[in-house]
């Protein structure tokens, strides 16, 4: 089927071409009575690259079960990630939308180049799943588009200027699992993880301290790694290097995510530093290799799929009311108990 132009819709209208195109970007150079009638031939039509919100009553008019394209942008593959996509491609493909998939890398980002569906209007919202720039985010939103992210910086505000923010809970479940480790008796807890980088790491770091604040326990710096490193403790080297400046073995170590948690793994049995006898160790995510860890790694499972099903829901929503507040969504999340950080366990 042949996609409407704004050649089309020109000629039906009997418009120039400039006309209808300032009218389908909102301009105010054409005058209103000219742009509703151009913005409902062009839903009459079928036009798929409206570069802003349509007023109700156009949009009203529009067949409820039209297409819609949704723009997906991300930077990692990997299963975990996998999942979220399948969440909202299967929400998507219950809304009849289709699902347009880019992922960016680093150098893309720092060129700033935008993927060529959403630079030529090709989509009629944008999930994020990478916490990028602001200086990328600033330019995804200034293509028209309503935005919805998952994740966002330390200081979410930045990204709520733009768009919806959907999360997954942190801070009460790390809470809980270093309540566990305490009641145990263990006091000396450090942590790892760059809470520089984004909202849910430095979420996770707020309920590791509000659980020490709680016991009276003093926050030991000298194995507190918070910093802002190059690869942000994605790398085992980095992991290493922190673990190695801490001055003595903690009782237990939480780790801002899985990925942390598997380097610290390896560092510590190169050492042949018990876990969790001789120090216990938390992490997050729950990713498939958690339970299979040797040992069984205690962490934080996010429902991945749901995850990925309200971030398309969240995105409808945010279509639907252009105007309303900017929202922040959490999604609930279990704390899973294992043998890493179950220290009675490891003395049977």
């Amino acid at each position: 089927m042949k996609k409407t132009t704004i050649q089309d819709i020109a000629k039906e209208l009997g418009l120039s071409r400039n006309t209808v195109s300032k009218a389908l970007m909102g301009s105010e150079s054409v005058a209103e009575e000219t742009r509703f009638m151009v913005l409902r031939k062009a839903y009459e039509m079928g036009y798929a690259k409206f570069k802003m919100p349509l007023p109700k009553e156009v949009s009203e008019i529009y067949p409820k079960n039209s297409t819609r394209n949704i723009l997906v942008l991300g930077r990692d593959s990997s299963s975990f990630w996998h999942r979220i996509i399948t969440g909202v491609s299967e929400e998507l493909c219950r809304n009849n939308c289709r699902l347009l998939l880019h992922f960016i890398d680093e150098e893309t980002e720092r060129r700033m180049e935008l993927p060529r569906d959403l630079a030529e209007g090709e989509v009629d919202g944008v999930i994020v799943l990478n916490v990028f720039s602001e200086e990328y985010v600033r330019r995804i939103a200034a293509q028209g588009r309503p935005v919805v992210f998952l994740d966002a910086p330390k200081h979410c505000d930045i990204y709520l200027q733009y768009g919806d923010v959907v999360a997954p809970e942190g801070e009460q479940s790390v809470r809980k699992l270093v309540e566990n480790v305490i009641a145990q008796g263990m006091r000396r807890i450090g942590f790892i993880g760059d809470i520089t980088y984004c909202k849910t790491i430095y979420d996770r770091y707020r309920g590791f301290a509000s659980a020490l604040i709680e016991a009276n326990l003093d926050r030991d710096r000298s194995i507190i790694k918070t910093a802002h490193v190059e690869h942000r403790y994605y790398d085992r080297q980095e992991v290493e290097e922190a673990f190695n400046s801490m001055p003595y073995i903690p009782d237990a170590i939480v780790c801002a995510n899985d990925d942390i948690a598997k380097d610290l793994y390896y560092v510590l049995k190169e050492k042949n530093i018990s876990i969790p006898k001789d120090v216990a160790v938390i992490g997050f995510d729950d990713k498939e290799e958690a339970e299979i860890m040797s040992p069984p790694l205690s962490t934080v499972h996010i429902p991945n799929k749901d995850l990925g099903i309200r971030l398309v829901q969240e995105l409808f929503w945010r279509i639907e009311n252009p105007e309303r507040t900017k929202e922040t969504v959490l999604i609930t999340t279990d704390v899973v108990l294992r043998d890493s950080s179950v220290k009675s366990r490891a003395m049977n």
